[in-house]
Formats: C-alpha cells, sequence, structure tokens
C-alpha cells in the first residue's frame, strides 16, 4: 500500500529515534501504519478520517485492535510535520506508558476547555467535531484534492 506523506515523515522520526517498528502489517482483518514495539500501534490520519465513514471504520478498527491487546496512538498527519510534536510522541514510544486517552494528539489543549463543558460550565449548541462536519458537508465541493497524495 502507498504510504502518505505523513507516514513517510513519521517513519523518519521512527527511524531516527531508532525505535524497533513495523509498517504496513495486518492484524486481523485491518492493515495497521505501524506497530512500535510489537504492541502500540500509531495510526496516522488525514482529513478523510473526520467523515462520518471513516470515523465508523477507524472506531471498529480500533475497538478491535484493543481487544486484541494493542495500544493505539492516533496522529494528525498534520502533526508530523511539527518537529516538536514529533519529538514528544517518540520520547512517549521510547518509554512506553499506557496513555489516559486516544484523541489525536491536536485535541489536547482542549481538554481543559471539555472538562469546562462536562461540568456545565460552558454553554455550547454543538461540538467542534459537528461544526467540522457540518462545515465539510456544506463545502464538500469546493475543498480541492490533495497534490502530494495525502487523505
Amino acid at each position: 500500500m502507498k504510504m502518505t506523506q505523513g507516514e513517510k515523515r513519521l517513519e523518519r522520526a521512527l527511524r531516527k529515534a531508532q525505535l524497533e517498528y513495523q509498517k504496513g502489517i495486518r492484524v486481523g482483518p485491518y492493515e495497521v501504519d505501524f506497530i512500535v514495539h510489537g504492541r502500540t500501534i500509531i495510526e496516522v490520519d488525514g482529513y478523510s478520517h473526520v467523515l462520518p465513514e471513516k470515523a465508523r471504520i477507524d472506531r471498529e478498527k480500533e475497538i478491535y485492535l484493543r481487544e486484541k491487546g494493542f495500544h493505539v496512538i492516533r496522529v494528525l498527519s498534520d502533526q508530523t510535520k511539527d518537529a516538536h510534536s514529533m519529538r514528544k510522541l517518540v520520547k512517549t514510544l521510547a518509554k512506553p506508558k499506557p496513555m489516559k486517552h486516544n484523541k489525536p494528539m491536536a485535541y489536547r489543549p482542549f481538554a481543559e476547555l471539555k472538562e469546562h463543558l462536562d461540568l456545565g460550565e460552558v454553554q455550547r449548541d454543538k461540538t467542534g467535531r459537528e461544526e467540522m462536519l457540518e462545515w465539510l458537508n456544506r463545502y464538500e465541493d469546493r475543498i480541492p484534492a490533495s497534490k502530494d497524495g495525502e487523505d
């Protein structure tokens, strides 16, 4: 399977950090982007992963992988362009430990806001995901296809 630019960038970071990994491996009915240390799976998600059908497939895949005992980390493709994010991810992988959640790393700064939302301290009409999906549906005909193979 052809690698996306985000996957290529992540592979360079894993190689540079001299971490043991495999890429494009089948686990049951699914192909995973990377397996690090034999038990941690890293999935590089492009913009298509916010679309409802792709998100549903990702959830099913993640449930299956967790049931098989894998730890799953999702990384946004754009984050692979950020050296700081890659260093942080590699550092996490160098010392394997369970993470508290499985949201893409870019969502972490919003964890505090989410706590306020959960406590009812902040009022909202729609979630950010709902707003993004609504926007994508409204403007899908204007979104240009990627030129570099990113999804």
